[in-house]
């Protein structure tokens, strides 16, 4: 049992030594479209917020007017469908608000998952370097 424990660890660090070389390349292309898409994912965040905010406001006030006009006209038709249309913008606001969030969270789980694999990969790229 000992001695395949011992060639399982043989056989994973030789292919980590082998397959490390190439993420590291791969790796700091991910961390340049990271950089990107997290300005990206800002302005997103607050188009988002800007879109919730006017589609509440109009709900409202599409709501307000539509009490004050009279029943089965084409004007208040009009006031209920934007407030219709409102209350759905905002809610697809809110959705795109909440998918932002969990995307940020998602991100710092991989950065903490980077943070502790870095000591690993870096100890054996010193055993890769050390073993040529």
């Amino acid at each position: 049992m000992k001695i395949i424990l011992c060639r399982a660890k043989w056989i994973l660090g030789t292919i980590l030594s082998i397959l490390l070389p190439f993420w590291e390349r791969k790796w700091e292309e991910l961390k340049m479209v990271e950089g990107e898409s997290e300005i990206i994912v800002e302005d997103v965040e607050h188009v988002a917020e800007v879109v919730e905010k006017v589609a509440t406001v109009a709900e409202k006030v599409s709501e307000e007017v539509a009490e004050v006009l009279p029943e089965n006209g084409k004007l208040k038709e009009m006031a209920v469908l934007i407030e219709a249309v409102s209350k759905a913008t905002a809610h697809g606001a809110k959705l795109a608000q909440d998918f932002v969030h969990k995307v940020d969270a998602v991100k710092h789980d991989i950065d903490d998952l980077e943070t502790m694999a870095e000591p690993v990969v870096e100890k054996l790229g010193q055993q890769n370097s050390q073993g040529k």
